[in-house]
């Protein structure tokens, strides 16, 4: 029963690897009424695609345009093939010289107007010539043709023009034609230059490019098979109007001049070898190969071909940093891989951003890492402990956290070279700040650490720039003040009291409105009015020293009252910050923990559902 079943899967399968889209003539009876219906306004659904853009279509081709002009009137006629239903063709002429008498495949048909240009209204698909005349009192200077018309046949009274001169606004210019009496008729001529780059990516993909030399009368040319065995074409880029058949044959429709062509085709599997055989491909003796290794795919060596200078052949400029090589017929050109993958790939290109947010407590931090740059190595970012991974995005998505087995580190699968991700995780350890934290070597790494109110960041070490620690902001003018006052109270009074003037002047000297400065005056009252004798100058002194104590009375109790309210609460440390709405959306979206009301700070509540209250709480307690 299991064969049974086997046999009956593969047959299916089968079926679907040479499965081919349903003809019209296919379709089932009873849906064939329906074919109108689902190809509506899809007009273009036969039409083949453009050589660079898959998202535009050619629904006309113009093949050869003959004109032969008389002294007063002109005639035309072009085939055309049509591949849409319901078409506007563009004919010769304008305005003033418009065409009469148009048939199309031998029958009179309406001329229609679409921007100031004849046009006929083409209906079905299919091939079709058309024709007409033109008249005029004397041959003009020059007349509008199809732009897209590759192949001109001209002749002005009676003789044919070899080299008619229009230019690449679709203009054909007739008296410089038929007064060049000393054209002299050249050979039908075409040399072809075959290059070709190989670049070595999956799949592999050919870029062949042909030189053309042409010389002579405008005609069509069959250049050969474009396409190699085994080959798919993606893009046609030409300077003349070309097309690839179903065999692969490139039809060109040529005019004197130096052109370019370039095909692009990628190949169907695996590459071992390619083999060079003039009589299915260019009619050429030999070409020149460039090979483009892709090293961080796989290692390959060539054998079997000879290689030459590529700064010595007229390959193009931008190929000539590639290994190139010289084919003649029969040639094998074989890749031999040594290694899969590259072995010294480039290093990672990271850049970490980290900002810490400090508990209420100081037990803890919450994390946000921003990682941008390029990874070449891995695919896969951890995090080591002690920091806990909470939330990670890549590109803007978010992804899953996954702990490999056996492993303590968490981490997100990262399947992106350039790297954009952002990271929220928590440190419980306060004692202990990991630098990076993250399983990779960075680029750069910059932090901010943001203190809770209350408060005061001592000092850092092994940090490149920072600013505004509590050590860095002493100066020899504060430590000069607080020496001298420390001192003076010794003196006056008794080294202990001098040892705790000492250090209340350094706890004080950097908090906002502290009195400092009226301390020397009152030290300098006190210490004369235990020289000074009593009198007059002694009075005014002790006035002077009254005068004192009432200033530091009215610096000290604002001070005072300030530092207690700060004490009980340190979210008033700094009243013109304000915390609207605006902050409680960035700090939800952000992960920041929050603030409970009833008890001060929980580092596991969330601030999207906490905030609004929170706030709302200390408004009430500040007007309290």
């Amino acid at each position: 029963m299991k064969k049974f079943a086997y046999i009956l899967f593969g047959l299916f399968y089968a079926c679907s690897v040479f499965a081919e889209p349903l003809s019209r003539e296919d379709v089932p009876e009873p849906l064939k009424p329906w074919i109108g219906w689902v190809l509506h306004n899809e007009k273009d659904v036969d039409c083949p695609f453009a050589y660079n853009d898959l998202s535009k279509t050619i629904c006309i081709w113009p093949s050869e345009l003959n004109l032969t002009f008389q002294k007063n009137s002109a005639v035309f006629s072009q085939k055309w093939e049509v591949f849409s239903d319901e078409i506007w063709i563009l004919l010769p002429g304008n305005n003033k010289f418009w065409p009469q008498d148009i048939k199309v495949n031998g029958k009179k048909h309406p001329v229609g107007k679409r921007k100031g240009l004849p046009v006929v209204f083409i209906k079905e698909p299919g091939k079709y010539t058309i024709s007409g005349k033109f008249k005029f009192d004397s041959i003009p200077e020059w007349i509008k043709v199809p732009k897209h018309t590759g192949l001109l046949k001209l002749a002005i009274k009676g003789k044919g023009i070899s080299f008619p001169n229009m230019d690449n606004h679709g203009k054909l210019w007739l008296k410089q034609g038929g007064e060049d009496k000393n054209a002299v008729e050249k050979e039908d001529k075409l040399q072809l230059k075959v290059y070709r780059l190989i670049r070595d990516e999956i799949p592999l993909l050919l870029v062949t490019r042909v030189d053309l030399y042409i010389s002579g009368k405008h005609r069509e040319v069959k250049l050969g098979k474009a396409v190699a065995n085994n080959f798919i074409p993606m893009r046609l880029k030409s300077d003349l109007p070309a097309k690839i058949e179903a065999d692969g044959n490139l039809i060109l429709q040529a005019r004197p001049g130096k052109w370019t062509i370039e095909i692009t085709s990628r190949h169907k599997g695996h590459v071992n070898e390619l083999h060079f055989d003039p009589s299915r491909g260019f009619d050429v003796d030999e070409e020149v190969w460039v090979f483009e290794a892709k090293n961080h795919l796989r290692i390959v060596s060539i054998e079997g071909v000879m290689q030459i200078d590529p700064q010595q052949t007229t390959i193009p400029e931008r190929w000539k940093k590639f290994s190139a090589y010289l084919m003649h017929s029969d040639d094998t050109m074989c890749f031999v891989e040594k290694k899969r993958g590259d072995p010294l790939s480039a290093p990672d290109q990271l850049n970490l951003h980290r900002t810490l947010w400090l508990d209420f407590n100081g037990t803890g931090y919450s994390i946000r890492d921003s990682i941008i740059g390029s990874m070449t190595t891995g695919w896969r970012l951890e995090m080591a402990p002690p920091v806990e991974l909470g939330r990670v995005t890549v590109q803007g998505r978010e992804q899953f956290i996954t702990r490999l087995k056996g492993s303590d580190k968490a981490g997100v699968e990262m399947r992106y070279g350039n790297v954009r991700l952002e990271a929220e995780s928590r440190l419980e350890d306060a004692d202990n700040i990991p630098a990076v934290g993250w399983d990779r070597d960075f680029h750069s790494v910059k932090g901010i650490l943001n203190l809770p109110p209350g408060w005061t960041l001592f000092d850092a070490t092994g940090i490149d720039h920072i600013r505004q620690t509590w050590l860095k902001q002493w100066t020899l003018l504060d430590m000069f003040l607080v020496l001298i006052i420390s001192l003076a109270v010794a003196r006056l009074y008794s080294w202990p009291w001098g040892i705790i003037a000492l250090a209340a002047m350094v706890l004080l000297n950097h908090e906002i409105d502290a009195p400092r400065w009226v301390w020397l005056n009152l030290l300098a009252a006190i210490a004369l009015l235990r020289v000074v004798p009593k009198g007059k100058i002694s009075s005014m002194i002790n006035n002077y020293r009254m005068i004192c104590i009432a200033c530091l009375i009215f610096i000290s109790l604002p001070f005072m009252v300030n530092q207690i309210r700060t004490g009980i609460y340190p979210q008033l440390e700094k009243p013109w910050q304000q915390i609207g709405m605006q902050q409680t959306q960035q700090w939800a979206t952000t992960g920041k923990v929050a603030i409970d009301e009833d008890k001060g700070y929980d580092q596991k509540t969330r601030l999207s559902s906490k905030l609004p209250k929170t706030i709302q709480s200390l408004k009430q307690r500040m007007k309290e």
